[in-house]
């Protein structure tokens, strides 16, 4: 991988003590790297330090004919927290708040809209397939931090997308009508979008 090295540089650099020996466990200013492919956040205890890791970043990758992406990079507090991996990491009253970050929300508050729309003359069980695939594999992605009240909201989002589609099927047919038609009840849950064969999962019954 391209950024291959670049923990060991950074811990021989940061992690030097004032005898100018290297030991892992010194590490003065709290500098760590957390990467996943060619993604990836650098910590530390100041600004200062940051800045000064951001020169050796760059310079790492411009011997690898590389440079750092503008509009990806970014200095921040924790206080004011940071998006990484679809996350949101902050402090918050003294404790570190992982939620699924508000990108990651509406891309997939989007396209399950997408696909509600794309199937609107499609059969119901056919359209619960559908979402299924995509709400069962974002929840359990998310289900290690904290996202209940995310999943509460997605899935309110979804309830809402599917009384229009189902309001639209039927405009002549009243509330009633169209809630027993595609709604029924499931583990003390009246409102489970259902048929005989297939229900829609929903992520806070996970």
């Amino acid at each position: 991988m391209t950024l291959d090295g670049l923990e060991r540089l950074l811990l021989e650099r940061y992690s030097t003590s004032s005898t100018g020996h290297y030991h892992p466990n010194y590490n003065k200013h709290k500098v760590h790297l957390c990467r996943y492919a060619d993604d990836f956040i650098i910590t530390a205890d100041c600004k200062e330090v940051l800045e000064d890791v951001k020169r050796v970043v760059e310079e790492f990758m411009k011997k690898r004919g590389l440079k750092l992406s503008e509009e990806k990079t970014a200095t921040t507090n924790i206080n004011d927290g940071f998006d990484f991996l679809g996350w949101n990491f902050r402090k918050f009253k003294g404790k570190l708040l992982i939620q699924p970050s508000t990108k990651s929300k509406k891309k997939i508050t989007k396209k399950l809209s997408q696909t509600v729309r794309y199937y609107r003359e499609s059969k119901q069980e056919l359209l619960i397939v559908k979402l299924n695939q995509i709400t069962k594999g974002w929840a359990e992605y998310h289900h290690c931090v904290c996202a209940k009240s995310t999943f509460a909201l997605i899935d309110h989002r979804l309830w809402e997308m599917l009384w229009k589609w189902a309001k639209r099927r039927h405009p002549q047919k009243c509330n009633k009508w169209v809630k027993n038609r595609y709604w029924h009840p499931k583990c003390g849950r009246q409102w489970s979008f259902r048929t005989d064969t297939i229900v829609l999962y929903q992520m806070m019954c996970r």
